[in-house]
């Protein structure tokens, strides 16, 4: 019995106190930390095993990517709904994670088992033992992933039944801490003994799992549900082929709702252009190892930039979220996408060399502490920028279409992409005699990818402020008499012409800085580094410098211009549109000095054509930047803005 003087919180049938509460989020910290662990091991510790059984790059990508795609194409929509559906003493989401325990945990075991098995199996075959246990992986990541595909279902949902909206915020960057930590924390202590103890830490991590999962159960309680309604009731009665057939039947309603709106089209192909883009991470391992690095460093890389990364959400989440929903979401996705774009020429260094490992990894920690802050924003932005562009009542339906068409094309590309390595592979080790010099593309196979996802961000945008954007933003909606559903709109102010006035001259600091900073340091370069090529000087002395000059005159060119759009709104001459959002740039902005001077000086330590090469690119980013601030600023220029009140002007 609660007292009534003690303050308590509701969600549904659930009351909560504080400690009552905070508790459970303790147990929602602890929950995705080791879920995160368990679901996330194979793909950590499989790319490992794989190599040394020696298969071709194209069935890595088919164990690790492929089977889980058309497992989350199929299972998922289905046992979303399923759970939606379910009553039960213990909720509706509790039971499916559960229940999935116990097939998690055997996989587990038998994925660190699989060489034994594979043996075995080739004993009674007579085949090969290497073919025998990818045979055994095989299976057994079908199994995995058929159930993964429930935790991961249903985990999501579980949220929003037991946490007051209140405190719905406060729940998420929970998850997402525990999301971060637990695998980051595995990476630094536990990674370096994935070559040589694998099947001591399958076991020991499917012991935490069965606990962990366990404790989270029997501790995180749902509430009551309303009943099912009598058509629902009936709906479940019917026998499954009547069932399936039903469902075959509004699929033609699913699908012609899902692509009611242009935008829509937008936001599938902006989402499968960042998931392609990802295709080639399974092999960063291998690059992280040809590049020289020990599985201790890497581990310790690993799991120091996870760390930073959970900090990062903290720090957003505590101090900042606030301001972020003010900013807007949806804008703040499309900038921190444009971020990563001016990003991608440093993504091409490793192709000129590498630095000494020590120092890799150190500039690589470095990095994500700069980016620590930008990095949090995006991944507290992320969800409320799709809830804030589908529409409310077909949410569910909107994020299965956008998730089945992803993961379709995904699974297409990354074959491609896995037979594209073996290619590239075949070639350099017929050419420079080392096959494994192919994975230093696995950053250079994003940067398309990532263009064209930029390309459609601009589209969605523009889309986007189409139909109502900042200022009353109703989504398309083909089942209403309208032809749009009304959505809530998120409280905005509009962008300050005063604050952008502010900020220019600290843009024209860096600007000017890190051209100075770049000469001085290619001049350095070139006249007194002993591993100089004298052929090599004059080239890459004035490429940087010029591609430089050139970041700033299309710096200049765009300050001229939004300095003086912005003195005209003051001065009530013309409308507020077209102005680069002064907070999200100036984040973008010091993030991306920290990285390029982490860059700058990580290739102190490079040798040969990598230094030469660093310079070109450092200048290149500093261009694509520039062109980057551009491209925001005249995709601002679409958008209405809310109300522009004189103090808003002012402040």
């Amino acid at each position: 019995m609660v007292s009534k003087s003690v303050k308590t919180y509701q969600c549904g049938t659930l009351t909560y106190t504080l400690p009552r509460l905070l508790f459970v989020l303790f147990w929602v910290v602890v929950g995705s930390a080791v879920i995160a662990v368990g679901t996330q091991l194979p793909g950590i510790m499989l790319p490992v095993q794989l190599k040394e059984l020696g298969v071709s790059e194209t069935m890595k990508v088919f164990l690790l990517t492929t089977i889980g795609q058309v497992l989350n194409m199929t299972v998922c929509p289905y046992i979303g709904v399923a759970s939606d559906w379910h009553r039960g003493r213990w909720g509706r989401r509790i039971p499916y994670i559960f229940l999935s325990m116990p097939p998690i945990v055997l996989s587990l075991v038998m994925f660190g088992l699989s060489g034994q098995i594979g043996n075995r199996l080739a004993g009674w075959t007579g085949a090969a033992p290497t073919t025998m246990t990818a045979l055994a992986i095989g299976l057994t990541m079908f199994l995995f992933q058929f159930f993964n595909m429930w935790v991961n279902s249903v985990i999501w949902y579980i949220f929003n039944d037991i946490i007051p909206v209140k405190f719905f915020g406060s729940a998420m960057a929970a998850f997402k801490i525990g999301l971060t930590a637990g695998p980051s924390l595995f990476h630094y202590f536990l990674f370096q003994y994935a070559a040589n103890h694998p099947t001591m830490l399958y076991i020991g991590i499917a012991v935490l799992y069965a606990v962990g999962v366990g404790l989270f159960c029997l501790f995180v309680k749902e509430g009551e549900y309303p009943p099912l309604t009598d058509e629902q009731l009936a709906a479940k009665r019917k026998p499954l082929a009547e069932r399936l057939f039903g469902k075959f039947r509004g699929l033609g309603t699913f699908v012609k709702e899902s692509f009611c709106g242009r935008i829509y089209v937008y936001r599938y192909l902006f989402t499968i252009f960042l998931a392609c883009a990802t295709c080639s991470a399974i092999f960063s391992l291998y690059l992280n190892q040809e590049l020289g690095l020990t599985d201790d460093l890497i581990g310790k890389m690993n799991g120091l930039t996870g760390i930073i990364g959970t900090v990062g959400v903290l720090v957003v989440s505590v101090l900042a979220a606030e301001v972020v929903n003010r900013w807007h979401p949806i804008r703040v996705e499309i900038y921190y996408y444009f971020y990563i774009v001016a990003m991608t020429p440093f993504w091409l260094r490793w192709l000129f060399g590498t630095l000494p490992p020590k120092t890799l990894v150190g500039i690589t920690i470095a990095g994500s502490a700069c980016s620590l802050c930008l990095n949090g924003i995006y991944q507290v932005c992320n969800l409320p920028a799709q809830m804030l562009l589908f529409p409310k009542s077909r949410f569910g339906s909107f994020c299965s279409m956008q998730a089945l068409v992803r993961s379709t094309c995904f699974m297409f590309i990354s074959v491609l992409c896995g037979g594209a390595f073996d290619l590239i592979k075949a070639h350099f080790a017929a050419s420079v005699g080392n096959a494994n010099f192919a994975f230093r593309f696995v950053m250079p196979w994003a940067i398309p990818w990532y263009l064209a996802a930029a390309t459609l961000g601009v589209l969605l945008y523009r889309e986007w402020g189409r139909h109502g954007g900042l200022k009353n933003y109703a989504p398309p909606a083909s089942w209403e008499a309208s032809g749009r559903e009304p959505m809530d709109v998120l409280p905005v102010k509009p962008v300050s012409p005063k604050t952008l006035l502010h900020f220019l001259p600290i843009f024209d600091a860096v600007f000017a800085f890190l051209t100075i900073l770049l000469a001085l340091y290619a001049f350095w370069h070139c006249r007194w580094r002993t591993d100089a090529e004298p052929e090599l000087l004059r080239h890459y002395l004035v490429l940087p410098i010029f591609l430089a000059l050139a970041a700033d005159a299309v710096w200049l060119a765009l300050r001229i211009r939004l300095a003086r759009h912005a003195r005209r709104i003051l001065e009530g001459v013309e409308k507020h549109r077209g102005l680069l959002h002064p907070g999200m740039a100036l984040v973008m902005l010091l993030c991306y000095l920290g990285e390029y001077l982490c860059a700058l000086c990580g290739n102190i330590f490079a040798r040969g054509r990598l230094g030469y090469a660093t310079n070109a690119l450092s200048a290149t980013s500093l261009l694509v930047f520039a062109v980057v601030l551009a491209i925001l600023a005249c995709m601002e220029c679409g958008i209405p803005q809310p109300e522009t009140t004189e103090q808003d002007l002012q402040n």
